[in-house]
């Protein structure tokens, strides 16, 4: 499992901000596998994006895409790009979660 996380910043405002979940934060960093930042896109939580239409889905895969370029053109981000979302989001919408 490929691990990646932002680098120590105000978290608080990261939470509120993003659909990153909140039980992912130890000590002073934010970490997640690829499977967890696709589910956080989950387009978006109670939602599975199996039952979202195609326009919503792409609608809020391309807001998370933008928001995780920003968070790496801050430098708060190492090893997962949007291109890499886009990619996982589009995985994980061809089969859809089992747990």
């Amino acid at each position: 499992m490929q691990k990646i996380g932002l680098k120590s910043i105000n978290l608080g405002y990261l939470i509120g901000e993003t659909n990153l979940k909140k039980d992912l934060l130890y000590f002073d960093k934010l970490a997640f596998d690829e499977n967890e930042l696709d589910l956080s896109i989950s387009l978006s939580s109670t939602v599975g994006n199996t039952l979202l239409g195609e326009e919503k889905f792409k609608e809020t895969l391309n807001f998370q895409r933008a928001e995780l370029d920003y968070l790496q053109e801050k430098g708060l981000v190492e090893g997962f790009n949007s291109d890499d979302l886009k990619k996982a989001a589009y995985e994980r919408k061809l089969k859809p979660f089992t747990d």
